[in-house]
């Protein structure tokens, strides 16, 4: 019985407010409109929770208003106000709202300087809001006629024209729930048209969309601004808005031919991260349509075929629209073109490979880097820093280039790359070095006897082992002749089995390059570790087949000495005919070993654990 009383309190307290502005038949929709708002949370009211729907809004809370039906009041309200040059806002929580309203396109000042704050908002003006919302991009004079066109002032009566009349929080009620039920522009590539109420998923009920229709609203009693004290100046053209520019006076008798809208947009050559090219064409403008698949509210047009700016890796789709010209009015817009996604964001890994180290300076060296999402990159230059803080650049280099630029390691350094044409493709900024300091990698080299006469220095071959040296894949080895003379071996890569056969010297010079062939390391002053034992083996073999005077077949037990990294072999065999089969590669301790035809000499090879050949025993006399 309580909440009754108390709800016919409130509405008759509704009735007595707004009877001063609107007849008491239109008191019931408004309430019904407005209550439907409050519970969308599009409305909110004072400190006391009034919707104060007999007032006129203000220019900046019906900024907040717009805002919070976009469900962008949260972005607005944090909006940064660097860009902010109006000089009349006079409550500094305001300004982010009208960063965010000016940023979007939703609103313009009277001027650069001057919003207009304080002031009353206009049927018009507001109407052009809502325009703006819808994603129409309307002339400032005509938006009232285009506002009752497509039915945001459904329901709202007056005779005379509206356009300077200031408008009720009441029809401000009236014109949104309108506007939300009213599609989205442009939607020439969509099956079923999307309304603004869809696309912020607030639907309006029927019932109230019906009572609105039958309505007779009028704002007439309520007193018109002067023109000259209160009417908006032009808006001021920026250099990228094109939907701002005033159009020539049309006599209604005489109207200007409309072209036909022009072909959806098509993508000219390959997006990069940030830019999107489209296909040139005279006379048009062009404005993006979705970004990831969300239709923009506000279409913000552009004379340039070339879109700047942009999200790396996103969707976007584009329009296009015949300018309007003193001989025609503007075309209807395009359908849509089909997505076009902006490159992955440009990346680079860098890795620093010290070169010289004095102690406890630091080091000089040359940077290896991975380029991704970058086409057309050709060559580089890179800015670091000397002792003392000293700025300096390499020379530019070419990306292919084994000849390295030499660089004094800073952890942070500037790379930009160039394409072929000199043209600078991206800057990559505060780049952190990855330290491989080579100055600590470490070799170990055992030296294997080959050829040696009584008392002679003798041949060998070099068994090396690296630690700490990253890419290293082949090797050459200055050693010294019993005149004195230096000697280089061939270039070999370290994993091969047919290691050059070199004198012995105490200490040798060993170069080890990359893949490139680029020198990694110089290891100068290498003591060899000599191993004088020559690898023995011993071939036990055992008879399994064997028929009258028939060579027999049999299986082979070795032994070997000297030989640490034997682990498995096979044996090269004679056969009947002549030729020569092979046995499978077999571990040494095996409990199956294969099955040869005896011959008194055959050929083993021995093989470590990664099948690497190490020795080969060319005459190996099998002991029966």
């Amino acid at each position: 019985m309580k909440r009754k009383i108390a709800m016919s309190l409130v509405l008759l307290i509704l009735l007595s407010t707004f009877s001063t502005a609107y007849a008491n038949e239109s008191v019931d929709v408004i309430n019904k409109a407005a209550e439907f708002l409050r519970k969308e949370k599009v409305l909110i009211g004072d400190e006391n929770g009034n919707l104060l729907l007999d007032q006129v809004l203000t220019r900046q809370d019906a900024v907040i208003l717009l805002a919070r039906l976009l469900g962008e009041e949260e972005e607005a309200k944090n909006f940064p106000i660097d860009d902010l040059t109006f000089e009349d806002i006079k409550i500094s929580r305001y300004k982010p709202y009208l960063a965010w309203a000016l940023k979007k396109g939703y609103f313009v000042g009277y001027s650069a300087q001057k919003f207009g704050f304080g002031d009353k908002i206009t049927v018009q003006q507001f109407s052009s809001v809502l325009l703006r919302a819808l994603g129409y991009d309307i002339e400032y004079k005509l938006s009232v006629e285009k506002a009752k066109e497509i039915g945001i002032l459904k329901g709202i009566e007056d005779k005379e024209d509206k356009s300077l009349l200031l408008v009720p929080r009441g029809i401000v009620v009236i014109m949104i729930v309108n506007a939300l039920d009213i599609p989205m522009n442009p939607q020439s590539n969509i099956d079923k048209p999307i309304l603004l109420g869809e696309r912020l998923n607030i639907n309006v009920p029927e019932e109230l969309k019906n009572e609105i229709a039958k309505s007779k609203l009028s704002v007439k009693s309520i007193t018109p601004q002067t023109p000259s004290t209160v009417q908006p100046k032009p808006p001021v053209k920026s250099s990228t808005d094109s939907s701002q520019t005033s159009s020539p006076s049309v006599d209604p008798s005489k109207p200007l031919p409309k072209p036909n809208a022009p072909k959806a947009p098509l993508v000219l050559g390959t997006p990069t991260s940030n830019s999107i090219t489209l296909n040139p064409i005279e006379g048009v403008e062009y404005a993006i349509y979705s970004i990831g698949g969300k239709i923009q509210s506000f279409i913000k047009w552009q004379d340039s075929n070339i879109f700047t700016g942009l999200t790396p890796d996103t969707e976007y789709t584009f329009i296009a629209r015949i300018k309007e010209t003193k001989d025609t009015v503007k075309s209807d817009n395009s359908s849509s073109s089909s997505i076009i996604r902006t490159s992955k964001a440009s990346d680079i890994k860098v890795k620093f490979i010290s070169q010289l180290n004095l102690n406890d300076f630091v080091p000089f060296g040359s940077i290896e880097f991975e380029l991704f999402n970058l086409p057309n990159a050709y060559e580089y230059e890179i800015d670091y820093e000397l002792e003392g803080g000293i700025k300096s650049t390499t020379p530019r280099t070419l990306l292919s280039s084994s000849d390295l630029p030499l660089i004094r390691y800073t952890k942070l350094i500037t790379i930009r790359v160039y394409d072929s044409k000199g043209g600078l493709l991206n800057t990559f900024k505060d780049v952190e070095l990855t330290l491989e300091d080579i100055s600590n990698s470490i070799i170990t080299v055992d030296f294997v006897t080959k050829v040696s006469a009584d008392g002679l220095v003798p041949f060998g071959i070099a068994r090396i082992k690296l630690n700490n040296l990253l890419n290293a894949d082949s090797y050459e080895l200055d050693y010294k002749l019993s005149d004195g003379n230096i000697r280089t071996t061939e270039r070999v890569k370290l994993t091969s089995s047919d290691s050059p056969i070199f004198r012995y010297t105490e200490n040798v010079t060993i170069r080890v390059y990359d893949s490139n062939n680029k020198l990694l390391k110089t290891f100068q002053n290498v003591y060899l570790s000599i191993d004088k034992a020559e690898p023995t083996i011993k071939a036990n073999f055992k008879a399994k087949v064997s028929v009258g005077d028939v060579i027999p077949f049999g299986t082979v037990s070795i032994e070997i000495k000297n030989l640490p990294d034997a682990y498995q072999y096979e044996i090269d065999y004679e056969l009947a005919d002549g030729k020569i089969e092979t046995t499978p590669i077999t571990p040494i301790d095996s409990d199956n070993p294969p099955l040869i035809r005896y011959t008194e000499y055959v050929k083993v090879k021995i093989y470590d654990k990664n099948r690497t050949l190490i020795h080969t025993f060319e005459q190996v006399q099998l002991i029966k």
